[in-house]
């Protein structure tokens, strides 16, 4: 009784409040992956427009948005594919859909 308890808990908490994965892949369709960490001053620049943007945790990563760290900074992408990228101190990167960083 208390293991089938633990596993309807185990099932039912995510399904009620959403995975952060699920969450972030809702805010947009052109959405590839959300930010984990973000230390320090990271920006973004999102395809087809001129503004730098602060990234915040949680936010969402576009195809072919342009990350730049500054100095002592870094920040960490989970994507839909369920890869992972960090981004280092004083560094500019952008994301395509097949994983690898141009």
């Amino acid at each position: 009784m208390i293991a089938q308890r633990l596993l309807l808990s185990l099932i039912a908490i995510p399904l009620a409040f959403g995975s952060p994965l699920a969450m972030g892949a809702e805010k947009g369709a052109d959405g590839i992956g959300f930010y984990t960490a973000v230390l320090g001053q990271t920006s973004v620049t999102h395809p087809g427009e001129d503004r730098v943007l602060p990234v915040k945790l949680h936010d969402e990563v576009l195809f072919k948005d342009v990350i730049q760290t500054q100095h002592e900074s870094r920040t960490k992408a989970l994507f839909q594919d369920d890869s992972m990228l960090t981004v280092t101190s004083i560094s500019t990167t952008r994301k395509r859909m097949s994983g690898r960083p141009l």
